[in-house]
């Protein structure tokens, strides 16, 4: 397993001048945040990006900390240059400089609101923080003092918000001298500070030593519990081949009816099911939870009883222009080895301008081991009570004899289950 990981880690594609020096692709990744505050979050992106797999090579250092998952190329670059692990921290070689970390979250109180500190890096090269809040206006900086007394300001570089809250990751560049108690101030409110006690990174082998890892349709999901607080809290990280990226664990849409997939559960050994709730992330998929245990649970069970994810490929197929308004097809292609069936194409004119609505069937079947049920195309309409693709609106271009559609990015619905146990006593209770 180790050999592999290692192995693996070293293919992951990155721009040539990363290569040679990783704090470039550091400088690099955080400039195009820079370039692009606001990210919001869509179920139906188009872009190619590098799999979230978690690579390890045989010794590593490990930061438990909470953190993201970029998904652009030059954010893939910054994983590789860190070594982000999804959900866990950052790893390096054990040869690398010495690395503090937040070993868990640090929240405050400003005005009616609150500031979270999930996670917190520092070495001799930089200084990164991912901060979320809750009722309180975005914040544009950091300062970090250490013990010596030497001050450094951080920069945003990404944010992600929503009604109420949001989520930003904090950096300096540079060559800070590195100590394990510092204290952050905020720059939009300087009367607030926090003080940090920061620990060494530390030292694992595999994902085992984090949390049970279960393997279901050949992909490794690996449930890490810890004590957030008064919650309890539990982070899901993956192996798996390069073929898909995982866009949800059941996590993204808890308690919304649009969820393309069935949610995460979470139950003890009565029965006894606990609502869980997250954090506003920076990106997707979300991968970290958290719920209030009753203090009398032995046992905590986690339920994944299916994940949706995206494939990374596209096909293109033309249909003939029918001479009349309505024509049945019976025309099948294949898209990450699943058929897609295109049944019948309707002309309609619309403000002068003539369309063509093309039916589609993409075989979805509930209880397969795997199911298609969304690809990138512009013009896609959905079935109101299914929400599974219906048709697509295509303006029609009156000097081709042909509709060329070109399908991308499909995504599928795998089902496990992948089922965890995790005793309460050990990792929950106070």
């Amino acid at each position: 397993m180790r050999d592999k990981l290692k192995k693996e880690l070293n293919q992951i594609p990155i721009p040539t001048e990363l290569g040679q020096r990783s704090e470039i692709g550091i400088e690099k990744a955080f400039i195009e945040m820079k370039n692009n505050q606001t990210n919001q979050y869509s179920f139906q992106r188009k872009k190619r990006r590098i799999p979230s797999r978690i690579l390890i090579s045989s010794m590593i250092t490990l930061l438990l900390t909470s953190t993201i998952v970029y998904k652009s190329e030059v954010l893939a670059a910054l994983q590789k240059a860190l070594h982000f692990v999804p959900g866990i921290g950052v790893v390096e070689d054990e040869n690398s400089t010495q690395k503090y970390i937040l070993s868990k979250p640090t929240t405050i109180q400003v005005g009616n609101g609150e500031l979270t500190i999930k996670g917190m890096m520092m070495d001799a090269k930089m200084i990164y923080i991912f901060l979320t809040s809750s009722s309180i206006d975005k914040i544009n900086g950091l300062t970090i003092t250490n013990e010596q007394g030497t001050s450094y300001v951080l920069d945003k570089s990404h944010l992600t918000s929503t009604e109420g809250k949001w989520s930003c990751v904090f950096w300096y560049k540079g060559k800070p001298e590195v100590t394990d108690q510092v204290e952050v101030t905020f720059n939009d409110y300087p009367n607030t500070s926090v003080p940090l006690n920061l620990k060494p990174s530390k030292i694992v082998h595999d994902y085992d030593m984090l949390g049970e890892t279960m393997n279901s349709e050949n992909i490794s999901i690996t449930a890490i519990p810890a004590r957030m607080d008064d919650k309890a809290s539990v982070t899901i990280v993956s192996q798996h081949n390069e073929d898909f990226t995982i866009e949800d664990y059941g996590i993204n849409f808890i308690n919304s009816p649009h969820s393309p997939i069935q949610s995460i559960e979470v139950f003890d050994e009565q029965g006894e099911s606990y609502p869980i709730e997250r954090d506003i992330g920076i990106s997707s998929p979300a991968n970290e939870f958290f719920f209030t245990i009753n203090e009398n649970a032995k046992k905590i069970f986690i339920h994944i009883p299916e994940i949706n994810v995206t494939y990374h490929d596209r096909i293109l197929h033309s249909i003939k222009m029918p001479q009349e308004d309505s024509k049945r097809l019976d025309q099948t292609v294949y898209i990450a080895n699943h058929p897609v069936t295109f049944t019948k194409v309707e002309l309609i004119t619309k403000e002068n301008q003539r369309w063509a609505k093309v039916f589609v069937d993409v075989n979805f079947q509930q209880n397969a081991k795997s199911s298609l049920h969304h690809f990138g195309v512009d013009g896609i309409v959905l079935n109101e009570e299914t929400n599974i693709i219906e048709y697509l609106l295509v303006k029609v271009d009156e000097d081709s004899n042909k509709i060329d559609l070109w399908l991308t990015d499909p995504q599928v619905i795998i089902r496990g289950p992948w089922m965890f146990e995790v005793p309460a006593d050990t990792y929950f209770n106070h």
